[in-house]
């Protein structure tokens, strides 16, 4: 019985050790495109609007890591000072990054997924004078999922957060 749990794991691994190379393989071919298209991005809104992104022209793809079946890029930059709200920065971020998307597209690379925009900004973090994005390009049904989830949760969350005259 030992030897069959024993057969068991072994497969389990192998598979995941399998998956997380097809995973992994893509990363050499797209984090340049991303990083390009990130650098456009974080030009365009430094020149028309009135965010202060600082030294995005030190922006550098920085690793990658693998959550939920989906492979996130980290890219990061030079920043002097820490934004004051890095979740309006995010939202406003994604925003431009769908506008964009539909306007002009991405050079290389798909730039939609189900309708879902392919580039979606999913953790922004500064630390020690350094902006870190972790970067998901949506381009698998599990990624789209993953996209979808955070979404409606993000909803609820503001649903949750909403005060009724009637309640107070």
């Amino acid at each position: 019985m030992s030897v069959l749990y024993d057969i068991a794991d072994y497969i389990k691994n192998l598979y995941h050790r399998v998956k997380m190379r097809i995973l992994a393989k893509d990363v050499q071919r797209y984090y340049l495109y991303i990083h390009n298209f990130l650098f456009e991005i974080l030009d365009y809104i430094s020149h028309n609007t009135n965010l202060d992104l600082q030294d995005f022209s030190t922006l550098a793809y920085n690793d990658y890591q693998i959550r939920h079946d989906c492979v996130f890029y980290i890219f990061s930059f030079i920043a002097q000072t820490e934004p004051d709200d890095l979740d309006s920065l995010q939202k406003t971020l994604n925003e431009y990054i769908r506008r964009f998307i539909k306007t002009y597209g991405i050079v290389g690379m798909q730039s939609t997924y189900l309708g879902v925009p392919s580039i979606y900004i999913d953790t922004l973090a500064y630390k020690e004078k350094i902006m870190y994005f972790k970067v998901l390009y949506v381009n698998s049904h599990k990624s789209h999922n993953y996209i979808s989830e955070r979404k409606t949760d993000s909803q609820s969350e503001a649903t949750e957060r909403m005060v009724h005259d009637d309640e107070l």
